[in-house]
């Protein structure tokens, strides 16, 4: 009987280290997404937190293959939650803001990036809304197309239509304004 114990115990250790080592890898890739898709760092921390602590219940009881993508789907939700309450505009990759670009980045770099952005966004706003949530999640947040096909709910053979007919649309945009 005292062995099962010791066992739960290191289970529950286990989890709760892998919650912490998902925390330290993840939680200002998280921010940053929640920023991008609320435009209000603020809010974006209240729903880190709440993702986290999400997270963390959902793994008390079940198995998880993959926590990066549980944490952006739950964020996500999350998200869609606080527009379900506080309906406004979603901002999206054409929306991002200059102070969700990465910190590490040299400021010149950053600001470099922040004209890219500035020059993509009259074309980013001409692909579908589903195209430019692909395309944040993809280039922005750097996540892998199953990833993506975990948050979005959309099938892997979608998101990667998704990518392709949304590069081949900026290619052609970009074309015709040279």
């Amino acid at each position: 009987m005292r062995l099962g114990g010791n066992n739960k115990r290191t289970v529950h250790q286990k989890k709760q280290d892998a919650m912490l080592q998902a925390y330290d890898a993840h939680a200002r890739e998280v921010l940053r997404y929640a920023t991008i898709k609320t435009g209000d760092e603020d809010i974006a921390k209240d729903i880190v937190s709440e993702t986290f602590l999400k997270t963390w219940k959902y793994i008390q009881e079940n198995e998880v293959k993959n926590i990066r993508a549980l944490l952006y789907k739950t964020a996500s939700n999350l998200v869609i939650d606080y527009y379900r309450v506080k309906p406004r505009n979603i901002p999206l990759l054409d929306d991002m803001p200059f102070e969700a670009l990465p910190r590490h980045v040299p400021l010149e770099d950053r600001v470099d990036t922040a004209i890219s952005f500035e020059r993509a966004r009259a074309h980013l706003q001409k692909l579908p809304k589903d195209y430019r949530e692909v395309f944040t999640l993809r280039f922005i947040q750097d996540l892998e197309p199953k990833e993506i096909s975990r948050v979005t709910g959309k099938s892997l053979g979608n998101i990667y239509v998704i990518l392709h007919r949304g590069l081949k649309a900026l290619k052609e945009e970009l074309k015709s304004h040279e």
